[in-house]
C-alpha cells in the first residue's frame, strides 16, 4: 500500500524541503511493524514508563514540493482534509526517484498511548540539523495491510 504522509520538523521554520514522506507498506513490512508494536506493548506492560520503541529503518522516503507543482496537485486531492496526516494512494500515482531527499539516522518509531500503538517514521535530512517526522499510522490500518485485506485509497 502506497502511503504519503504530511511531515513535521523539529524546527518549525525549516524542514529541509521534506514536506511529505512516502512509505510503501507491503504486507511483509506491516507484519514486521505489528511485531514491533506487540513487543512495545509487552515492554509497556512490564514498565509503563516506556512509551516509544525506536528501530533503524529506511522505509520512509522524504520529499518536498513547491506551489504549482504538478505532483503536489496530484497528491493533495488524496488528502481529504487539511488535518489528515496521511493518505493512501492509488497504485497509478508514482513519485519520481529524483524527488526524494537523502536522509540519515532513519528509523521507525512505535509509540504507545494506553495500549493503542501507532507507528511513525523519523529521519534527519542530509546536511541539516533537524529531524523530520511523518504523521502517525494507527495499528488498525497496519493490521489490515498485514492481513492482505483490501484498503481503498483515500483516508482510512
Amino acid at each position: 500500500m502506497k502511503i504519503v504522509f504530511a511531515t513535521s520538523s523539529t524546527d518549525s521554520d525549516f524542514n529541509s524541503d521534506c514536506d511529505f514522506a512516502y512509505v510503501d507498506l507491503s504486507p511483509a513490512l506491516a507484519r514486521y511493524v505489528l511485531g514491533l508494536m506487540d513487543a512495545a506493548i509487552g515492554l509497556f506492560r512490564s514498565n509503563n514508563a516506556i512509551h516509544e520503541l525506536h528501530c533503524w529503518d529506511c522505509s520512509a522516503r522524504f520529499f518536498g514540493m513547491k506551489l504549482g507543482d504538478d505532483l503536489r496537485d496530484k497528491l493533495e486531492k488524496h488528502f481529504p482534509g487539511s488535518s489528515d496526516s496521511y493518505a493512501l494512494l492509488p497504485a497509478r500515482v508514482n513519485i519520481p526517484e529524483s524527488r526524494f531527499k537523502r536522509t540519515e539516522y532513519d528509523h521507525l518509531v512505535v509509540t504507545i498511548s494506553g495500549l493503542e500503538p501507532e507507528v511513525y517514521w523519523r529521519a534527519m535530512p542530509r546536511d541539516s540539523d533537524v529531524y523530520v517526522e511523518t504523521g502517525m499510522l494507527p495499528r488498525r490500518l497496519v493490521e489490515r495491510i498485514a492481513a492482505g485485506k483490501q484498503v481503498k485509497p483515500g483516508k482510512f
